[in-house]
């Protein structure tokens, strides 16, 4: 048989060079394509869809005890505002309970973009001590300075739960910085009403 000439031999084998080239060419870009698309493939369990991140329930807890709180105040602001006999502190009653007002709405909007279900409520004992308040008023012919002693007793206390607050060492940073920020708010008015209280001793 004639034997293939040279040109021939280098096309043929030139032609098998680039067949083979093209194939492994292809077969790696078919498998980047597989492997790529499996990293981006990201399944995430259905028992953790709608959960909240854990960092943040401590927070969410502590935030919705402080509203509740506040809450109680302006309710007994607002109660303190009906009772006042001559009306000479129910303007003053009437503002502190807006400002008490808006120190819960910033703390339930944080309660929120943190994740949580907001407290709309004030606290079981606010029912009893407002009771007391409207008994006491009524039994002293709605006397302001009885109405001054009670409103003061619940500064203290929601000052306090306040402190208590800025203590917990677990808070996050965001979280702290608000607290104290409302805290600032609530200080000055139980400061007012401890001294309007001592001005009527005398």
């Amino acid at each position: 048989m004639p034997s293939q000439s040279p040109s021939r031999n280098f096309n043929g084998e030139h032609e098998i060079a680039l067949t083979q080239v093209n194939f492994w060419s292809m077969a790696a870009s078919f498998y980047r394509r597989r492997r790529f698309a499996t990293v981006r493939t990201i399944v995430v369990p259905t028992n953790l869809i709608g959960m909240k991140m854990p960092e943040t329930s401590h927070d969410i807890s502590t935030l919705n005890s402080l509203i509740a709180t506040t809450i109680d105040s302006v309710d007994g602001y607002t109660e303190a505002a009906k009772d006042s006999e001559t009306g000479r502190f129910g303007s003053l009653f009437t503002s502190r309970a807006s400002e008490r007002r808006e120190v819960a709405s910033r703390l339930q909007q944080e309660v929120v973009r943190l994740g949580g279900n907001a407290q709309d409520d004030g606290t079981v004992l606010a029912g009893a001590h407002r009771m007391f308040l409207n008994l006491k008023a009524s039994m002293t012919g709605h006397d302001d300075k009885a109405i001054v002693n009670e409103v003061e007793a619940g500064e203290d206390h929601i000052k306090a739960k306040f402190e208590d607050a800025l203590e917990d060492r677990e808070l996050s940073p965001g979280v702290r910085q608000l607290i104290e920020t409302c805290y600032a708010s609530v200080k000055a008015g139980h400061d007012e009403m401890r001294d309007i209280k001592h001005s009527m001793k005398r």
